[in-house]
């Protein structure tokens, strides 16, 4: 589960299992996994900063 840390910029630690849950859940990020060709496993690993930032943006209601 993920946690969020009170400040101004909140801090969201996921592990790949919720990284994955993401990118299954956002649009955004599952065009991009299917656009990549690679596997589930494989897209988090390579974007895991990335995966974070636009979970992080949601969570901010910036990332419509």
């Amino acid at each position: 589960m993920w946690t969020q840390q009170a400040s101004a910029d909140s801090r969201v630690r996921l592990n790949d299992d919720e990284r994955e849950d993401w990118v299954n859940n956002d649009e955004r990020l599952y065009m991009a996994f299917i656009a990549s060709g690679q596997t589930m496993q494989a897209f988090v690993r390579a974007n895991r900063a990335s995966i974070d930032a636009r979970t992080r943006a949601v969570l901010r209601g910036d990332g419509a």
